[in-house]
């Protein structure tokens, strides 16, 4: 089995999203194959 994850991130949250978006520990996505 493989599993992948992606951490969820505040880019959309605010302006200026492209130098201060920053991923959010323990929250994200996670798929198993």
């Amino acid at each position: 089995m493989a599993r992948a994850f992606s951490p969820a991130s505040v880019g959309n949250a605010a302006v200026g999203f492209d130098i201060l978006g920053h991923a959010i520990a323990g929250v994200g996505d996670t798929v198993s194959v």
